[in-house]
């Protein structure tokens, strides 16, 4: 997973046609169990942060706490503003206009 952070920060956020006027959002679709050491993606989540990334991330059939998704987005973690915990993938259905901010 930090991998994937890292390479959407180097690869598709920082592309020439780039426009700097639009926001740079990123929604992180996690699944649960992690198995990766969740310093590692706490650090490229942080890195993605600082390039100016908004993280919004959506943990599914997460059986870890809270605190661990709330640990990437983008500061302060809000509860169904920009973390999402979904109890099975079929909730992303009733909560995609949520998570889009529609």
């Amino acid at each position: 997973m930090a991998a994937g952070i890292d390479m959407m920060r180097t690869d598709v956020f920082n592309q020439a046609g780039d426009r700097p006027e639009v926001q740079n959002i990123a929604i992180l679709f996690v699944l649960s169990p992690i198995f990766e050491d969740m310093d590692v993606i706490e650090n490229a989540a942080g890195a993605a942060r600082a390039s100016n990334i908004e993280l919004i991330v959506v943990g599914v059939l997460f059986s870890g706490t809270q605190l661990d998704v709330r640990r990437l987005v983008s500061p302060p973690p809000r509860n169904d503003v920009n973390y999402f915990i979904l109890m099975d993938y079929r909730d992303l259905e009733f909560k995609s206009n949520q998570i889009l901010g529609m």
